[in-house]
């Protein structure tokens, strides 16, 4: 039976469920795909992230790999995909909530809530605010720079300590693995931990929930 690595690559179904054979109820999958044509793939592996109930997981992903860079189509944005700078403040102006407004409106504790909110809002650093993921007041268009705001909030740059290099990271705060080094690192650049309710006051590093004690 084939051997679950970091790095291996994939050609075909019968080696994906191979590999899937080797995993059990600690590990969470993930399949990312460019397109519809998902073979040939690469196995990466995060080990040692804490869930908040305070288990330990690994995440698995299956990640599909183009055939060249030159290969790939060069989209040019459609007019209606780009949003203006009067539709982005609209937006803002519209469905925007501070962190102490939409928790005393839904009665969360702005020190513990972060978790509860980001399961149907998302956060824009810049402007310090909340926004629906979904919601059914939204026009059409509303939807999509929703959709389009949050999916540039989906990562978030870090400097790694083992290797040095600034590498991209999912927005998520949870360990994660350096894609340079492999190393261990923490997205501390979007920690709150520790601040206020309005995210201004810096993070207390010395009681991090994600530091390994």
């Amino acid at each position: 039976m084939a051997k679950l690595e970091l790095g291996k690559k994939i050609y075909v179904i019968g080696e994906l469920r191979e590999l899937i054979a080797h995993l059990d109820d600690k590990d969470q999958i993930c399949i990312e795909g460019l397109d519809t044509d998902l073979y040939p793939m690469y196995v990466d592996i995060i080990e040692g992230i804490k869930l908040t109930d305070g288990s330990i997981v690994r995440e698995v992903r299956f990640c599909q790999i183009p055939n060249t860079i030159d290969d790939l189509p060069v989209e040019q944005p459609d007019t209606e995909d780009v949003i203006s700078t009067t539709e982005f403040d609209d937006f803002v102006e519209t469905w925007g909530q501070t962190h102490e407004g939409i928790c005393a409106e839904l009665s969360y504790d702005p020190k513990t809530s972060d978790d509860l909110l980001m399961v149907d809002y998302f956060w824009i650093e810049g402007e310090k605010q909340w926004f629906p993921k979904l919601s059914s007041m939204y026009t059409e268009r509303e939807q999509f720079i929703a959709d389009y705001l949050r999916t540039a909030e989906d990562c978030t740059y870090e400097l790694c300590p083992h290797c040095e290099n600034e590498v991209k990271l999912r927005n998520e705060f949870r360990v994660q693995q350096c894609p340079s080094c492999r190393c261990a690192i923490l997205p501390c650049s979007i920690c709150t931990h520790g601040s206020d309710a309005e995210h201004t006051k810096p993070c207390d590093c010395s009681t991090c929930p994600l530091e390994k004690k």
